[in-house]
Formats: structure tokens, sequence, C-alpha cells
């Protein structure tokens, strides 16, 4: 019985390491555009660009996060690391989500409404991206565990892909 269950156990991990590194490039893919779009308006050290975000953009990012967070919904049940993971990374979605819709209602005029809310979008898409790279750091090694090969999904704290370290790019990102 024990011999059964370790074979099935393994099992398990092995299509984890072919299945999990799959379903997340979708979704990261998606989250980069409005990780680094919202940078326009809300540069990341701070300030004001005094740029606003057409609603087109707007539009097409919330699109992009929604189909990221139903790509990462749809991943198997698996055990309680898979499970924070996938929290992880649906949770960075739902924080870059939250800082497109702030760029959405930035107010056009300087003053204090406007910096209020560059505040609030740059609180949430830094810890969107912050969390983002915690559930893929998880993610990769959940799947080294398993077997697989490194899988790098991060998101560049700037949102320019060329500034994610060398050693986490993917070979298509060089």
């Amino acid at each position: 019985m024990a011999a059964q269950l370790a074979e099935g156990q393994e099992a398990e991990r092995a299509t984890r390491a072919t299945d999990s590194p799959r379903r997340p490039r979708s979704p990261t893919t998606s989250c980069r555009p409005p990780s680094s779009g919202s940078r326009r308006s809300c540069p990341p050290a701070g300030g004001d660009s005094g740029a606003t975000v057409p609603a087109t953009d707007v539009e097409a990012w919330t699109a992009a996060l929604d189909a990221s967070a139903d790509a990462l919904g749809g991943t198997a049940e698996g055990d309680e690391d898979q499970t924070v993971t996938r929290g992880a990374l649906l949770g960075a979605v739902g924080l870059l989500r939250s800082a497109v819709e702030g760029t959405a209602g930035l107010p056009a005029e300087a003053g204090p409404a406007r910096q209020e809310q560059l505040a609030r979008v740059a609180r949430d898409r830094d810890a969107g991206v912050a969390l983002w790279q915690a559930g893929a750091t998880r993610l990769d090694g959940l799947v080294l565990d398993a077997g697989g090969e490194h899988t790098h999904l991060f998101l560049a704290p700037d949102g320019d892909p060329r500034s994610v370290p060398r050693e986490f790019q993917e070979p298509d990102e060089d």
C-alpha cells in the first residue's frame, strides 16, 4: 500500500513538473503591459509624470488581467504549496488590476487628489509585482522539486523586461 501511494505521489509530482510551468506563462505575458504601462503616469521612483493613461489601454490591460486570473484560477488543485503559490499569483493579478483601475480614475489636474491616487496606484502595482515575484519563485521551487527544469516567470519591478536579471530571463527575452 505504501509503495502504491509513493508511486502515485511521484506521478503527481511529474505531472506538476510538466503542467505547472505551462499554465502561468500566459498570465505572466498578460501582466507585463499593465505593470509597465501604469508607470507612464506613475513612475517607479514616485512622483508624477503628468501623463494620463488612455481609456483603451485601461480596457485592454483590464481584459488581459482578467484573462490571467481566469487562467490561474483554472489551475488544478494540488497540495498546500501549490495552493499557496496559485494564491500568490492570483493575489498579484488582483493588485495589478487595482493599480490599472486607479490609473483610469486618475484626476487630470495636478493637486492633492492626484497625488493620493498616484500613491495608491504605485502601492498596488509595486505590491502586485512583489507578490508575483514570490509566487513565481515558489513555482520555480515546486517544479524543481518535482524533477522539472527552472521556470522563470518574473515581472520586472520597473516594468521593463530587459531589467529582469539575466539569470531569470527566458531564452526568448534575451
